[in-house]
């Protein structure tokens, strides 16, 4: 009786490990997509996708003979975006992961017709979140996602799946996550913005010759989900002291053609306040102050006149963004998104005209002994205090 009870167990036990979860992938065994790119050619949309060898990646110590991690970026057609997405199923070879995806490539293809279809599409799927990075780009797609970081790092390493810490550096444009577009694409009176990326084939070169990286070129803006403009980053520079999370700012006095002094200034405060009335005005608040990184010659000796200096060459920055408004017909500076929230409505166009700017700088310098960034209230009274009709 022992012995057949025994027995039995032994078949029982058998039997269970013979039956263990066939359906478990190993993860090296799974393809893992770390960008997309959408376009939109001829009626169709053309989705691009990026996927890296995670096994060179992971790598911490890479020897002399070691390569950049490998790339693989196929791409699919279809009349819609999951459409598009499906084609790369056949070829895939194996399973195909989303949950890794940190960054999102619009072509200006897709932006000109419209990216409702997208805002629509992408959340569906469960495995793509909406926190990667946004971007728009007319270069060619392939090439924006075929490039990899220095030292032999992978794409993971480009401001491509990573944009933040280079804007902590040098806060040029604040990056853009995909919430963050369909928040503003859908808020009222808000111009919401893409970061273009484009290719350098100029400014870097290993042994073996020039080598490509991405860099951010410009910016889409878009309004109600269309297209609006594309203005190139040296027309925005008025936009790096109304970001939000701006860290460090390199200002060039009076001007990049020709520099007296340059000046770092370091986390900027600013507000937009509407002031109502029959003719609506704006006033632009900006607080800030910095340290005295480099001099050309003997000008602006004194703190108050670099103060000074600083001042106009940031109200000049601010106004041309205006001025840049009106030429393109684009709310650059989303001064009706102001009016809305304060209720001013009707007075959409108003805003191209009338703008004051509240602007204080303050200054100190900077060499082997540090001194203490000197700030003195500056603010601005005369006719930058009043309504200025650009």
């Amino acid at each position: 009786m022992l012995r057949r009870a025994l027995g039995g167990i032994a078949v029982l036990l058998t039997l269970t490990s013979c039956s263990g979860n066939t359906d478990i992938v190993d993860p090296q065994d799974l393809n893992y997509v770390t960008a997309i790119g959408i376009d939109y050619v001829d009626g169709k949309y053309v989705g691009y996708y990026q996927m890296l060898d995670f096994a060179s990646v992971a790598k911490t110590e890479p020897n002399a003979n070691d390569q950049s991690p490998m790339i693989w970026v196929g791409h699919g057609e279809g009349s819609t975006l999951n459409d598009a997405m499906f084609q790369i199923y056949k070829t895939s070879q194996s399973m195909i992961v989303w949950s890794h995806m940190t960054a999102v490539i619009f072509g200006e293809g897709a932006i000109r017709h419209g990216l409702e279809h997208v805002f629509d599409s992408l959340p569906r799927y469960h495995e793509i979140r909406l926190t990667p990075w946004v971007y728009g780009t007319k270069d060619k797609m392939e090439d924006i996602l075929m490039m990899n970081g220095f030292f032999r790092q992978s794409a993971l390493n480009t401001i491509l799946h990573e944009p933040k810490s280079i804007f902590i550096q040098n806060s040029q444009l604040e990056p853009v996550q995909l919430f963050e577009l369909m928040r503003s694409a859908f808020e009222p009176g808000e111009t919401a913005y893409i970061p273009a990326v484009s290719i350098n084939k100029t400014q870097w070169k290993d042994q073996k010759g020039k080598e490509e990286k991405p860099y951010v070129s410009g910016a889409y803006f878009i309004k109600e989900k269309r297209l609006q403009s594309l203005v190139p980053i040296k027309q925005l520079q008025g936009m790096r002291w109304l970001a939000q999370e701006s860290n460090r700012i390199s200002l060039l006095v009076p001007s990049e053609d020709k520099t007296d002094v340059q000046i770092i200034f370091l986390d900027p405060k600013s507000s937009i306040s509407v002031r109502p009335g029959p003719i609506p005005t704006f006033e632009v608040e900006i607080q800030t102050k910095g340290y005295l990184s480099s001099r050309q010659d003997e000008k602006y000796m004194s703190l108050s006149q670099l103060e000074a200096a600083s001042n106009r060459k940031i109200e000049e920055e601010v106004r041309q963004m205006v001025e840049q408004s009106v030429r393109t017909k684009t709310d650059l500076l989303n001064l009706e998104h102001a009016m809305y929230k304060k209720s001013q409505s009707g007075v959409e166009s108003a805003w191209e005209r009338y703008l004051a700017v509240r602007h204080e700088a303050g200054c100190g310098n900077q060499g082997q002994c540090s001194n203490q960034p000197f700030r003195r209230s500056q603010k601005s009274h005369d006719r930058r205090s009043q309504p200025v009709i650009v």
